[in-house]
């Protein structure tokens, strides 16, 4: 294997766990605004609808009515973090 192919597999690598965190994120997301909506937080559930990073802010207003979603939101953000790292590490 020369350098050429691990370079290849690195940045499929690289790839493929961006989008599983941005994944993670997207269906977290749909969580919190159902919950949201379920809450009677109308406003605030159709401001996260079209700006979609404030999911982490509800999940953070509101922890305990939101803890199933937010292992989606957190972790869906912390592997979109490391993936940030990784792609500035690669190139």
């Amino acid at each position: 294997m020369n350098f050429t192919d691990a370079n290849m597999y690195l940045v499929i690598a690289v790839t493929m766990s961006g989008a599983i965190g941005i994944t993670l994120f997207f269906v977290g997301s749909l969580i919190t605004i159902a919950a949201a909506f379920a809450n009677n937080n109308t406003v605030f559930a159709i401001a996260c609808i079209i700006f979609m990073p404030l999911t982490t802010l509800y999940c953070l207003l509101n922890w305990q009515r939101t803890r199933y979603p937010a292992k989606y939101v957190f972790s869906g953000l912390a592997l979109l973090a490391s993936t940030l790292v990784m792609s500035m590490w690669v190139l």
